[in-house]
Parts: structure tokens; C-alpha cells; sequence
């Protein structure tokens, strides 16, 4: 008996405290104390891996507005609606050609809010014009830059441009017969820094640094000549200069001593507290712990219906106990919840493969099909059908809960070839898309939807369309938009859109959006953002932010294999 009873207090909750106080506890402090040094080294890797990370977020957010200021002029210079501009100076058709390209940057300025002003150089006539942004650039800081940029040779690049009116970010771009170029204030990309004590400046590549040195506040002409700076920099791969943070010496150490100070002070009084624990353990834990475990044993054997009646303890265990027997009176309710949200996410899945199972798409193809072959267009018969067999496979076999981005953007390209065999001239699509992000698992048909909206609806009679599709990596999360120029939506189906709700009208009942936003709702919850943003005549954007899944995309398939 004796022994039975040493043998249980061997596994007792009890000795077991004992023994961590005195064989855990004490030895981990004093390792503290002698390791409080190289944890110290390690903090300050922290600061700078946190320092550098707001860096590449404020990098990346540049790079966005960079990308669509690059994308909006590249397609004015692509745009064969200027080709006016090849004639004299005095023809009116190069007037009314000029006037109309003027107009258009000045109505689309607002679009970009970082840009200062666009200039046009017009080579056949050695003509030179800017529109600005009136609350970004005043006309005589307009007229200096417009000096500059005339004085030197046009930047393929993002670079700096220095002037009399200060330092500017300029790039351009030119076809034979004219040149457009954008100039950014340097103070406005600073601007959207948030952070404060440290410095944000933009650096031309041809000073050399070195990451995380130390540097003295005269080698980048500040006026703390003396005081010696951090560096972090950060290169932008389509400019001639980096982004550079400068944080002064001091607040590294600042923040490294009083971590210092505060790991010793903790050390030493968790030294000094050894003998006291074990006491207020056993007061405030081991004993309603034995009192849960009791309740936990009687649930165990099966018994449902137990519930913890003797709350004598602390406020946080009382809560605890009380929690445990909601938990219990709960049990039934999350089953039946679970089941019904299961069923509801099936249920999206197959309204989705309804909408991809177009009866009218099946017969207005045969009928594509029965043209092309009466005008003997064999070519395009096997085209047409080949991606028509594509898109209804990928309809019907896409079950999965999700698929790779790669799958989902070739399905889209089969529909947008489909549609461009029937409608020639209708439209044309673009995508940006980065290629690392092909294997991205996203929901099935998420993108087609918007995408075959932007082809049948905005549509008119006179211009083609352009649908561009956007993928771009967020950190954790997946940007999306599906976007077009086409005549936009009405401002009463609009507003529906934006209350998530199902469009009726004397069509029917249009769930392909609404059943969109409620599959984002099921997969992710609060975490995914979906927006729409359109006006009349002038197009429809369509954004969308979801998380990124942790997993690669082929285990996440086979662990549900």
C-alpha cells in the first residue's frame, strides 16, 4: 500500500508542478540570464527584418499605381486613334487630334492620383504640351519640368529628374510619331510613407551602399551631418534608383536596451518567486482543474447530459466551467450548423456549373458551327470546336473545391476564344498576370463569371472593347480584377451589385454575380473583399482580395483524397 500510494503521487498534478519549479523553472532563468546577450543581437534582426518588410509593402504599393500609369499610356500610344498627329501643323485634322489627346489626359488625371502631369511631344511637329493636376503641380513647377524633360533624353525608366522646383519621378514613352511622358512628384511617392522616426529617401544607383551598414547623415546630404544612420534599401527593378530608409543609430539601440533591461528584470524576479508558485498554484489551478477533469471523465463515458454545478473557484474558472457546459448544451446545434453550411457550399458549387451549362451557348455554337462550315472555314471549325470541348470538360469535371489559378485563366481563354470566333472585332483581352503564381489554388469559375459578363454586356456597336485580367500577389493575399471600357452598368443594377443582391429583370433572374460573392463569403469568410466600380460609357472594374492558401496546391488536393 505504501508503494501504491508513492507511485501516485509520482503521477500526481501535484509533484509534477513541484518538480517543473524546481527542475524547469529555476535552470530555464538562469539560462535567460546567460543568453540575454545573443538574444539581444537577435532583436535587433527582428527590428531591421521589420523595418525591411514596411519597405517592401510601401515598394510594392508604388509599384501598383507604376504598373497602371504604365498600362494606361502604353495603350494611348498603341491607340491608332492619334494617328492624326502624322500630318502638318496646320492641318485641322492634327488640331482636332491634338485637342482630343489633350482632353483625354486631363479627364483621366483624376484616375491617377500620383501622377503631376502628362507631356506630350509631338515629333512630326516638334510641338510640346502638358496637362496637369492642378492640386499636384502648380504651372510654373509644371513649365520647369516640362523644361527638363525637354532638355534630356527621354527615360525608357522610371528615374529622377532633378529641376529648379525640386527632384520629380519621370518616365516616357514614344511611338514614331510622338512621345508621352509622366512626372511624379518625389514628395508624393514620400508621402505615402506613414512611419515615423525614420527617414524615407529615393536613391540614385549610382551611390553606392551596403544593407544595414552604418552611414554618417553627410553621405546623403542631410542635415544631421554627424549622426550615423541604418540603411535599408530597397531596389525597384524597372527605375534607376532605390527606395532607401534611413534609421538613425540611436533607435535601434534605444529599442535593443530596453529589451535588455526588461529580460533581466524578468529573470530576476522570476528567481526570486520560485518558492512562492507552488502555494498559489495549488490554490487557484489545482484544484478546479481536478474539478474539470471529473466533469471531462463523466463526458468520456458518455454521459451528455453532466454538468459542472460547483463554482467556487476564480472568476476566469468559473467562466471556464460555465463556457464548458454552453459548449455542451451547444454540441447538437454546431452539427446540425455544419451540416447546413456544407450543404449550402454544394449547392453554390452546383448553381455555378448550372450557369457554365449554357443551353443557349450549345445552340448558338452549332449554329457558328454550321456558318463556318457552309463558308468552308475548316481551320476555324476544328478551332472553334476544340475549345469548345475544352470549356465544357473543364465545366463538368471542375468539382474540386479549389483549382490551380494556371487551370482557371487557360478555361477562360477557351470561352474568350469562343466568343472571339462568333463576334469578331467585339473585343480583345489582356492579361497581367505574374507567372509564379500559376499554381495558386482559387475557387473554380470565380474569374470566368466577371470575364463572360465584360464580353456579352459591355459591348457597343461602335469600338471594340478591352477586357484585361489582373492576378497579383499581396503578401498573404491574391489581388484580382476584371475590368473592361465598355458602357459600364446601369446605376440601379449597380447598386444592387454592391448589396449583394440577386439582379431581376424582364430577362429573368441573373444569379451569376450574386452566387460569385456568396461562394467568396463561404470559401473565406470576412477575410475576402469584393468590389465593383463602374460609370457609364467609361467601363467596369471588378476587384477582388483573397487569402492565399498556405499549402501547395497539389497537397491540399491529395489530402482530401
Amino acid at each position: 500500500m505504501p508503494h501504491m500510494n508513492k507511485k501516485r503521487m509520482y503521477k500526481s498534478i501535484r509533484f509534477k508542478i513541484v518538480m517543473f519549479v524546481l527542475g524547469i523553472f529555476i535552470p530555464l532563468n538562469v539560462l535567460i540570464l546567460l543568453l540575454t546577450n545573443a538574444l539581444m543581437k537577435d532583436m535587433e534582426q527582428h527590428v531591421f527584418k521589420s523595418e525591411e518588410n514596411a519597405l517592401k509593402m510601401y515598394r510594392n504599393q508604388i509599384e501598383i499605381y507604376f504598373d497602371a500609369m504604365e498600362q494606361y499610356l502604353s495603350g494611348i500610344l498603341m491607340d491608332s486613334a492619334w494617328n492624326g498627329l502624322n500630318f502638318e501643323r496646320e492641318n485641322q485634322d492634327y488640331i482636332m487630334t491634338k485637342n482630343r489627346l489633350w482632353n483625354k489626359l486631363v479627364s483621366n488625371m483624376e484616375e491617377y492620383p500620383l501622377a503631376g502631369a502628362f507631356y506630350i511631344h509631338i515629333k512630326t511637329s516638334d510641338e510640346r504640351l502638358f496637362a496637369r493636376n492642378v492640386e499636384k503641380l502648380t504651372l510654373e513647377e509644371a513649365e520647369d519640368v516640362k523644361a527638363c524633360i525637354s532638355d534630356s533624353v527621354g527615360q525608357r525608366v522610371w528615374d529622377i529628374l532633378v529641376c529648379k522646383s525640386g527632384n520629380y519621378v519621370v518616365k516616357s514613352f514614344s511611338n514614331s510619331y510622338m512621345q508621352i511622358s509622366v512626372a511624379v512628384k518625389e514628395t508624393e511617392l514620400l508621402n505615402l510613407w506613414d512611419s515615423e522616426g525614420a527617414d524615407l529617401i529615393l536613391l540614385s544607383d549610382i551611390l553606392p551602399i551596403h544593407q544595414r551598414e552604418l552611414y554618417p547623415g553627410s553621405y546623403f546630404g542631410l542635415e544631421e551631418e554627424s549622426e550615423q544612420f541604418y540603411v535599408l534599401c530597397e531596389p525597384y527593378t524597372s527605375a534607376s534608383f532605390s527606395i532607401v530608409r534611413l534609421i538613425p543609430q540611436y533607435d535601434i539601440k534605444t529599442r535593443i536596451f530596453y529589451g535588455y533591461r526588461l529580460l533581466l528584470y524578468l529573470s530576476l524576479i522570476g528567481l526570486i518567486a520560485v518558492p512562492f508558485i507552488y502555494l498559489v498554484l495549488e490554490r487557484i489551478l489545482l484544484r478546479p482543474l481536478r474539478e474539470i477533469e471529473a466533469a471531462i471523465l463523466k463526458i468520456k463515458q458518455g454521459n451528455i447530459s453532466y454538468r459542472i454545478t460547483k463554482f467556487g473557484y476564480s472568476v476566469e474558472f468559473q467562466n471556464i466551467m460555465r463556457s464548458f457546459n454552453r459548449m455542451l448544451d451547444q454540441i447538437v446545434d454546431l452539427e446540425k450548423k455544419t451540416y447546413d453550411l456544407e450543404i449550402e457550399k454544394k449547392e453554390a458549387q452546383l448553381d455555378s456549373l448550372r450557369l457554365q451549362i449554357n443551353p443557349h451557348l450549345l445552340l448558338n455554337s452549332l449554329n457558328t458551327v454550321y456558318s463556318l462550315a457552309q463558308m468552308k472555314k475548316y481551320d476555324g471549325i476544328q478551332t472553334y470546336v476544340l475549345n469548345l470541348v475544352n470549356y465544357f470538360r473543364y465545366s463538368l469535371r471542375n468539382t474540386e473545391e479549389y483549382v490551380q489559378l494556371g487551370k482557371e485563366i487557360d478555361f477562360i481563354k477557351c470561352y474568350l476564344e469562343i466568343q472571339r470566333i462568333r463576334y469578331p472585332g467585339r473585343f480583345y483581352a489582356l492579361y497581367n498576370i505574374d507567372e509564379e503564381l500559376s499554381a495558386e489554388p482559387v475557387p473554380p469559375l470565380i474569374i470566368e463569371n466577371f470575364v463572360e459578363n465584360s464580353s456579352k454586356y459591355a459591348w457597343e456597336e461602335d469600338r471594340p472593347i478591352e477586357i484585361v485580367i489582373t492576378v497579383k500577389a499581396d503578401g498573404h493575399f491574391l489581388r484580382i480584377s476584371v475590368s473592361d471600357n465598355g458602357k459600364g452598368i446601369e446605376e440601379t443594377i449597380l447598386n444592387k451589385i454592391k448589396a449583394e443582391q440577386i439582379i431581376e429583370d424582364s430577362r429573368g433572374r441573373h444569379i451569376g454575380i450574386y452566387n460569385c460573392v456568396k461562394r467568396l463569403r463561404l470559401f473565406y469568410g470576412e477575410a475576402a473583399i469584393f468590389s465593383v466600380a463602374s460609370r457609364p460609357g467609361e467601363g467596369t472594374q471588378v476587384w477582388m482580395k483573397i487569402p492565399r492558401k498556405e499549402q501547395h496546391f497539389d497537397e491540399l488536393v491529395d489530402s482530401r483524397r
